[in-house]
């Protein structure tokens, strides 16, 4: 059995993560979090308020814990998050019992140059950069679109209500793109 700590397990990512955990018994999934949970949170594993500003917490938690491996499900939106993140990378790298990583990925590839039009990207570069230099087995998660996007009302999901291309309410659509460039869905239960 592998331990697994998930980290922004509260969010729609990583509630989503959380749950197909506890429905198998081959890994075991703890939660990583800033905020206490609330009496009303009903949780499916263990969960653990953590300062991600203090490497040398978060590594002693990885090693209290047994933690092989982080995957990292926060919303790197803000630069304060993506502190998170990189903290959380320097902390499982110091750790002598965490092997792995998941970096907060969950979309498509993005060429380099797309920091651009996107600036939040930086932040999924600098990760990358901070993972090659380690000596932790990593992988990135490009999973595409998010199929709930697009249907819903039709699936189970963490994920708020949201329109990215589709107005399905007043039958328009934005599609970018000549229309004939390959996409790819991926429901977030089958990450």
């Amino acid at each position: 059995m592998v331990n697994v700590a998930i980290a922004g397990g509260t969010g729609a990512v990583g509630k989503t993560l959380i749950e197909v955990m506890a429905s198998q018994t081959k890994h075991q999934a703890v939660v990583l979090t800033r905020k206490a949970p609330s009496s009303e949170e009903q949780a499916l594993a263990p969960t653990y308020q953590v300062d991600y500003s203090n490497v040398a917490s978060l590594k002693a938690f990885l090693e209290e814990h047994n933690i092989h491996t982080v995957i990292s499900a926060l919303g790197i939106n803000a630069t304060s998050l993506a502190t998170s993140q990189l903290n959380l990378i320097k902390a499982a790298e110091e750790s002598s019992v965490t092997k792995r990583f998941i970096p907060s990925s969950f979309a498509m590839r993005y060429p380099e140059d797309g920091v651009k039009i996107l600036p939040p990207l930086e932040h999924y570069f600098t990760s990358l950069t901070a993972l090659s230099s380690t000596s932790l087995e990593w992988a990135v998660v490009l999973n595409g679109t998010f199929l709930e996007y697009f249907a819903p009302a039709a699936l189970k999901s963490h994920h708020p209500h949201s329109v990215i291309v589709l107005d399905m309410h007043h039958n328009a659509a934005a599609i970018p793109g000549d229309g004939n460039t390959p996409v790819t869905f991926t429901y977030t239960f089958d990450v």
